[in-house]
């Protein structure tokens, strides 16, 4: 259950669950490893005024990646005439009232509570209406690991720890991604090789064009465009999301959001999609 999931993305896990329910009743998830994992410290090598050492801006850069921008994109301007001066507000208001005590602690706090607890992985849709992940992610496990050191989390360095102290067998699973879920040591060389060549490849994608993509062809756990082009599903997001009826119009601009579907159906971007989609089916709970 790891990634960025939305109602698109779920729908093979749900679907999984219900045809092994008699056989497997229990999944692992890494939402609860999100307190050791340093997400958002990036957004301090961002230029620009700092709030408590944390970059406002580059805070707010993260914040509207992926699916955030989109949303920054469409919302109804009669709603909200700038929402770019709306989101850098209420970065700022979470930096300023936040009770870690260190740049590094309050980007754990705004990742944790901000993020995971609202809409972060299979908590997509229902985080509008409530705190998720409990009591993986409760306010109290929050704070007791906030004035864990940045240097203790940088590279999951504790939920590394933490997997490997549990079930070393279960620690030599590398990660969907390709990495090691061992902490890099020079007990465990290979460790490093298999990192090494994880980033690599990313590097080459980034950066190599075309011809890196020809050599290192991506490799997705699901073939999301090609589910995309099949009728049905087609159908369903078409019907969902181009209804004169649709729910997210309540604050999102109709004829943006129409354009805006069918241009990610003309390129089979389920990223786009599932996360319209998420918020749609949230906000109308009887489709």
């Amino acid at each position: 259950m790891e990634g960025e999931l939305n109602a698109l993305g779920n729908a093979p896990l749900l679907y999984a669950f219900e045809t092994l329910q008699d056989i497997r009743r229990t999944t692992i998830s890494g939402a609860g490893g999100e307190v050791h994992r340093g997400f958002y410290y990036r957004a301090l090598r961002y230029p620009g005024p700092k709030l408590r050492g944390v970059p406002v801006n580059g805070l707010k850069a993260m914040l509207l990646r992926g699916g955030g921008s989109y949303a920054h994109a469409l919302v109804r301007r009669e709603l909200l005439p700038n929402p770019d001066d709306f989101v850098t507000s209420l970065v700022a208001d979470f930096i300023r009232t936040s009770p870690a005590t260190t740049p590094a602690g309050i980007l754990d706090d705004f990742y944790l509570r901000g993020r995971m607890q609202r809409y972060g992985k299979i908590m997509t849709t229902t985080g509008l209406f409530a705190r998720q992940a409990l009591p993986f992610l409760a306010n109290d496990l929050v704070d007791l690991t906030l004035p864990y050191p940045r240097a203790a989390k940088q590279g999951s360095r504790l939920a590394r720890q933490a997997l490997a102290q549990m079930s070393l067998r279960l620690a030599s699973i590398p990660l969907d991604s390709g990495l090691s879920a061992r902490e890099p040591s020079w007990r465990l060389p290979h460790v490093y090789g298999r990192d090494a060549v994880v980033w690599a490849r990313r590097a080459a994608l980034k950066f190599g064009g075309d011809h890196a993509r020809r050599l290192f062809p991506p490799r997705p756990l699901i073939p999301w465009k090609s589910l995309l082009r099949t009728q049905p599903l087609r159908d369903f997001v078409g019907d969902l999301m181009l209804s004169p009826r649709r729910a997210v119009d309540v604050v999102l601009d109709p004829e943006e959001t129409r354009r805006f579907v069918e241009d990610a159906l003309a390129v089979d971007d389920s990223t786009r999609l599932g996360m319209l989609v998420s918020l749609e089916l949230a906000l109308s709970p009887a489709k």
